[in-house]
This record gives structure tokens, sequence and C-alpha cells, in this order.
């Protein structure tokens, strides 16, 4: 249920902090996308879109929906990609939460 609540709100994914005498839930008040502080504006853009979408985009709906340049969006996806935080599926953008 904690879970759920929190992909259902964007925000960070709760973690779990398990060893041999006790077990820690650790819960996020805090966007998902506002966690990575050191994205740019473009990225953050971007990646909250597709947060929100909870689908695989295509660069031309991310492009039509944010009112980007190809260009621009085409280059943040490579930085999140790089950064990790999702992976590319076809011509798609599938969200990999870490």
């Amino acid at each position: 249920m904690i879970y759920k609540t929190a992909m259902q709100n964007d925000y960070k994914r709760p973690e779990i902090l398990t060893n041999i005498e006790r077990t820690e839930l650790k819960i996020w008040n805090i966007d998902l996308v506002d966690s990575y502080p050191d994205l740019a504006s473009d990225e953050k853009n971007v990646l909250r879109y597709i947060v929100k979408s909870s689908q695989a985009q295509s660069v031309n709906s991310i492009r039509k929906a944010l009112n980007m340049t190809e260009y621009r969006v085409r280059n943040s996806i490579k930085i999140l990609e790089d950064e990790e935080l999702f992976r590319k599926i076809g011509n798609g953008c599938q969200l990999n939460i870490l």
C-alpha cells in the first residue's frame, strides 16, 4: 500500500533496508523528478512527462506535449538514459525507476 501510494503521487520509490537485527522502511516525501537536483530544466520536464504518462512515449509525442525541439528532446533523453533513469525500448522511452 505504501509503495503504491508513493508511485501514484510521483514520489521517490520507498527504500527497504534490512539486516539480521531489523528492517527499516525509508519513505520519501519528495517528487521523484525533484529528487535529482543536478538535472537541467529540459531533462526534468522530459522525465516528469514520462513519469506522469506511466507508459512508453515517442520522441515526437514528448516534443509536441512539451513544445520542445526534437534536438532538445533527444539530448534530454540521452542525458537521462546515461543517468540510468529510464531505458529506451524501440522508438519509445520506458521509465526505469531505480
